[in-house]
């Protein structure tokens, strides 16, 4: 009976020494691996496109379809070690790269990994221009010219070979336009004065000069001027350049502003300083200042300077002058005769 419980303490006390050894083999191994099969890179000699069977087993790494490429995620890193290259490459594939985990000697490993997927991207941003340029419909030249004389161009089919001819024809239909508009206002100016000035031939009132607005007031004076002798161009309504009508006769040139206000207002010296300004920016000495209501007294002061500097000479309409120059037109008797008949 002895025997036997000896027997069985000696069996216990050999197999907890063998299991000691295995333990302490096993921690053994852990070190060596850690401490000197990390930082061997002799066997790496180019980045792998993928990992292959004898750098990762199958059955421990979770697969996942990318395009043409197979991606192999480790399930599980330790968060406090150090990558090593498997799984660097692992991470990568991954896209969940922690870069504090990187050791110094796989900095470059890295960086060529980076390089290469730029360069992927790169050329599937290039795959997908192309394949979107061969979808658009783009014009021919007959298409482009229709569609640019009819105003409905689609600039996103415009080949880039065929811009510079688009904003060539698009710059001159632009200007065939203004010069189209300019010659429309020109005419429309010019029938207007007429019409205007036809009113000029019978006895014009004050009456009939207030009923009218500001636009046909400048066009009255405009067409005046013309039976006159002056040859005159009646400015924009808008951005006049500070006068209303440019008026020629004899070779002298006369800048005019026309102010078509209200019986009792006053013109002040500031609106004459305005026309003499633009007159003299222009080289201009000649200036008439045409009103339906009075000069203030200032205004009056100032005309007296200008004149007596002999740099120009400036003219003061009220409704008075107006009214004569109006009812002063050759052939004005006839005109008179003729409606009696």
């Amino acid at each position: 009976m002895e025997f036997l419980k000896a027997m069985v303490i000696i069996y216990l006390f050999m197999a907890g020494f063998y299991f000691f050894i295995y333990l302490f083999c096993k921690m053994l191994k852990k070190i060596y691996v850690a401490i000197f099969k990390k930082n061997d890179l002799s066997h790496i000699n180019e980045v792998p496109s993928k990992p292959n069977n004898s750098m990762l087993p199958h059955q421990e790494y979770l697969s996942i379809k990318d395009n043409d490429s197979l991606l192999f995620i480790h399930p599980s890193t330790p968060q406090y070690a150090f990558y090593t290259v498997d799984e660097l490459f692992r991470a990568f594939a991954a896209n969940n790269v922690d870069e504090s985990r990187i050791p110094q000697e796989l900095k470059g490993y890295y960086q060529t990994l980076l390089t290469q997927q730029a360069q992927v991207r790169e050329r599937q941003e290039e795959a997908v221009k192309k394949l979107k340029r061969q979808q658009v419909n783009y014009y021919t030249g007959n298409e482009l010219f229709e569609a640019i004389i009819n105003n409905r161009v689609d600039e996103s089919r415009i080949r880039p070979e065929t811009l510079k001819y688009y904003n060539t024809v698009k710059e001159q239909k632009t200007q065939q336009l203004e010069n189209v508009a300019v010659k429309k206002q020109q005419d429309s100016d010019y029938y207007y004065k007429r019409k205007m000035a036809r009113k000029g031939y019978w006895k014009v009132t004050p009456k009939q000069i207030r009923e009218m607005n500001w636009r046909e007031f400048e066009a009255f004076v405009a067409g005046l001027l013309t039976e006159h002798g002056y040859k005159t161009i009646l400015t924009p309504a808008q951005n006049d350049e500070g006068k209303d009508i440019v008026a020629e006769k004899d070779g002298i040139k006369y800048f005019i502003e026309c102010k078509h206000w209200k019986k009792g207002s006053s013109v002040g010296r500031e609106y004459l300083q305005k026309l003499v300004g633009a007159a003299a920016g222009s080289g201009v000495t000649n200036v008439i200042f045409i009103a339906t209501c009075s000069f203030h007294d200032n205004a009056k002061v100032y005309a007296k300077e200008i004149n007596k500097s002999n740099m120009f000479h400036l003219e003061l309409w009220n409704m008075n002058k107006l009214l004569e120059v109006a009812n002063s037109i050759p052939g004005n008797k006839y005109q008179e005769q003729k409606l009696c008949n």
